[in-house]
């Protein structure tokens, strides 16, 4: 049987409109999703060099700001006391990278992140030249502009340049690898490709440090000695 419709005096302007409360989850894609990392400092090894972005660069490497680690300490006021751990890099014949040197009076910036997309937000500390992207667990480099300014760092005389030895052992290191990626280009096949751009990058590296390991440096002569033997 259809229902029978009442009729009631119930107007329009009885009826009380309402809109839902929605709530919404912050599920952290606001900002990165990259791992925390420490602060650190850079830390330049004279046997230490690489090829970036066609530049012949100190290969400068990150000495994480951890307490127990390299002779690293921290007080309870999270004060940094890096005495130990300075001496222990001059003792090895390494240098500590000042912060000053690097752009607008430091080369290290904080990026508030959430390791893995997580609830907890922590600290990733990066390059002025790394850049994180929000929802993103990976982070990125400016390798040109970092390969301009480790470049500097030598063109200002901060950094003696490389020893030409040093750039001859690098070229024999990538020609022999150039050689064996010429090889596997050869062959065709599948990864042929792929091969194909590593001979072309090699051969770029190969060229800046053959023009390197040509230069030649003043040679250092001794002092003539006339030492009394006492005969």
């Amino acid at each position: 049987m259809a229902k029978r419709v009442v009729e009631t005096s119930v107007t329009t302007e009885d009826m009380s409109r309402v809109v839902p409360e929605f709530t919404t989850k912050n599920n952290g894609a606001t900002v990165p999703w990259c791992p925390a990392s420490p602060m650190f400092v850079y830390v330049y090894n004279p046997k230490r060099w690489t090829v970036v972005a066609g530049k012949l660069i100190p290969g400068l490497h990150k000495m994480p700001l951890e307490r127990g680690v390299n002779r690293v300490d921290m007080d309870k006021d999270g004060r940094i006391h890096f005495a130990d751990a300075r001496a222990k890099i001059e003792e090895q014949g390494r240098m500590q990278v000042p912060y000053e040197w690097g752009p607008g009076g430091s080369y290290l910036q904080a990026v508030e992140c959430r390791p893995g997309g997580g609830r907890n937000t922590a600290k990733a500390h990066l390059s002025v030249w790394e850049f994180a992207v929000a929802g993103d667990t990976q982070t990125y480099a400016d390798e040109a502009a970092y390969a301009s300014w480790a470049e500097s760092l030598v063109a200002d005389g901060k950094i003696d340049p490389c020893p030409p030895h040093i750039a001859r052992e690098l070229l024999d290191k990538h020609v022999k690898k150039l050689r064996e990626a010429r090889a596997r280009a050869d062959k065709g096949g599948p990864g042929s490709g792929e091969a194909g751009l590593r001979v072309e990058a090699l051969e770029a590296v190969v060229d800046v440090l053959r023009k390197s390991a040509e230069k030649k440096r003043a040679p250092v002569r001794g002092q003539g000695l006339n030492p009394d033997l006492g005969v």
